[in-house]
């Protein structure tokens, strides 16, 4: 591969990534409108729905996610003094599954996670038949083996998509060099799918 050829790919790389990104915070932002609509409506269980849904559309830089995560909090801690044990658990579990959803090489809502873990292991102790239950642990950290493995298919990839896609010239690439292509795609996609479900 040509210095010109990897620049190319970075910037295919780079773009992939960019359009990622946006597609995180145009959601993200939508998910957590409707979320304060249903709120202002009184439908708390709807609108801690679309709050969940906000806070996993984590992209670094997005700042939607983090409000979500706020908002939910305070929901949590609303409907505790409100006498809701069941919506205060529906809160503080959507606060717990974002923040887990989203890690990856780091955990973005690590305090997030432990102020909800927290609350849900005191609120199920309330319970006669839950006070034997062994605590929520706090803390998940991704995967490292997974998480190289997702990055590794990534580059796989977006390499093989694009020298498949830039193959020019007046006669063409050979039959086998196509097909290693296409496997670095297919093979690229499954790591990087499997990798993102598993880290």
């Amino acid at each position: 591969m040509t210095r010109a050829r990897v620049g190319q790919a970075l910037l295919v790389a780079a773009a992939v990534f960019a359009l990622t990104a946006v597609r995180a915070v145009v959601a993200s932002r939508g998910e957590l409108r409707r979320a304060q609509e249903l709120e202002q409506r009184e439908d708390v269980r709807a609108a801690i729905v679309h709050y969940r849904r906000a806070a996993q559309w984590y992209a670094p830089g997005n700042p939607y996610p983090a409000d979500a995560h706020a908002a939910l909090i305070r929901v949590a801690t609303e409907r505790e003094g409100a006498g809701d044990r069941d919506g205060a658990l529906s809160a503080w579990r959507a606060v717990r599954g974002s923040a887990l959803s989203v890690r990856w090489l780091r955990q973005p809502f690590g305090e997030e996670l432990r102020i909800a873990s927290a609350a849900i292991d005191r609120l199920m102790r309330e319970s006669e038949d839950a006070r034997e239950l062994p605590p929520l642990p706090t803390t998940y950290g991704p995967h490292r083996g997974w998480s190289l493995a997702l990055l590794f298919g990534f580059v796989l990839w977006v390499t093989g998509a694009f020298q498949l896609a830039s193959a020019s010239g007046p006669a063409p690439a050979p039959r086998r060099t196509t097909q290693i292509r296409a496997g670095m795609i297919v093979l690229g996609l499954l790591l990087f799918f499997v990798g993102l479900a598993s880290a």
